[in-house]
């Protein structure tokens, strides 16, 4: 099982031979869930160009040293406790500084308000 599995993360880029970080996005009301993704990977797709990283186009297959942002979709387990959660999905190289992109789009994205919660998981260890 593990040289099967190990040589599927391999050659899609996942960990340990890429990075991979989840946000997720809950709030009381699913709408404001939902908006409150979308708006985050629009920041994303619009920050500025760094060093550390680059963003892939919307859409746009990623070259290899940019970060792929995959979403908004709901969780896989979209409701929990009442508050409906959305997830956006950020896979990159190892050579891209993931921890840099995150503190970057979530200090230029919008606040957390009105309930809004933003959870980010860095190679999370499963996607509930």
């Amino acid at each position: 099982f593990y040289e099967q599995e190990i040589a599927i993360r391999e050659r899609a880029g996942l960990p340990p031979f890429g990075r991979l970080a989840a946000l997720i996005v809950s709030a009381k009301d699913a709408a404001t869930a939902e908006a409150h993704t979308r708006a985050l990977a629009r920041v994303a797709h619009d920050l500025p160009p760094s060093p550390r990283y680059r963003v892939a186009a919307p859409g746009a297959w990623p070259e290899q040293h940019e970060i792929a942002l995959l979403g908004p979709a709901e969780a896989p387990i979209a409701l929990i406790r009442g508050r409906y959660r959305f997830r956006l999905l950020a896979k990159g190289p190892r050579s891209a500084d993931m921890q840099a992109f995150l503190r970057d789009m979530l200090a230029a994205g919008p606040k957390e308000r009105g309930g809004v919660r933003v959870q980010v998981d860095v190679d999370p260890q499963n996607f509930s």
